[in-house]
């Protein structure tokens, strides 16, 4: 038996693609053939293929009937599964002829990929135009795509320059010429509001940036563009 995996690392909510290949090593014909596939972190399974047989595609672990294999055949298993959590994940694979497993060193195998907990963010105003002077809250939404929660969950947003910090929901705080929120446990989606004020001189596209990031998960970032409407100035009544 052999197992392979498109990749050895990987993100929370990224595909991973397995083959698995049975073969009948002899010498006799290989009758009720039954592979066992089971990983070691919670999954959620996509498709599960027998290129000779077919798969169960539940819960895990995953079962296939590969039915009989000649002398020397050989039997293709594609699986694509969804990681749901960050971790080492290894998948096992046997397999059994008839109940009987001749060999059991030929008949096991496993592959591991390292899998990092994933984070999104996601930032909205209520307008993509601003006239200078006037105020805009940035809504910052925090996304946990893993089935666990994070803990120590740090989301800062830098304003550019061309903007005041007015306040913030939660407060935040200042850090490195930004302002952070510190999260220390990060279950369903938060949403962090703060609010600016577009300074009088300010023109053009102005960008604030977020950056999250927790131990172990890969940093998440957003942005959002505010474009600056000009401001006509009446002339002057004179006489």
């Amino acid at each position: 038996m052999r197992k392979t995996v498109d990749r050895r690392r990987a993100v929370v909510g990224d595909r991973l693609r397995y083959t698995v290949t049975v073969t009948n090593a002899g010498p006799d014909p290989s009758v009720d053939v039954r592979a066992v596939i089971t990983p070691s972190l919670p999954v959620r399974v996509l498709s599960a293929r027998a290129g000779h047989g077919s798969c169960t595609t539940g819960p895990t672990p995953i079962h296939c009937r590969l039915g009989t294999l000649r002398v020397h055949a050989r039997a293709r298993i594609q699986l694509t599964v969804i990681p749901r959590r960050g971790g080492v994940l290894r998948a096992a694979a046997g397999a059994i002829a008839g109940g009987w497993n001749a060999d059991l060193n030929t008949s096991l195998a496993s592959v591991s990929t390292i899998v990092q907990s994933a984070l999104r963010a996601r930032i909205t105003t209520a307008r993509r135009t601003l006239a200078p002077g006037r105020q805009i809250t940035f809504s910052i939404r925090v996304q946990n795509p893993n089935i666990n929660a994070l803990r120590n969950v740090r989301a800062c947003l830098a304003l550019p320059a061309g903007m005041m910090y007015l306040r913030s929901t939660p407060r935040a705080q200042m850090q490195r010429g930004q302002r952070c929120w510190t999260i220390r446990r990060l279950g369903p989606d938060p949403t962090l509001n703060l609010t600016a004020r577009a300074l009088r001189g300010a023109s053009g596209a102005l960008t604030a940036r977020a950056t999250i990031t927790a131990p172990g998960a890969r940093t998440a970032r957003a942005h959002a563009t505010i474009r600056l409407a000009s401001v006509l100035i009446p002339p002057a009544v004179t006489g």
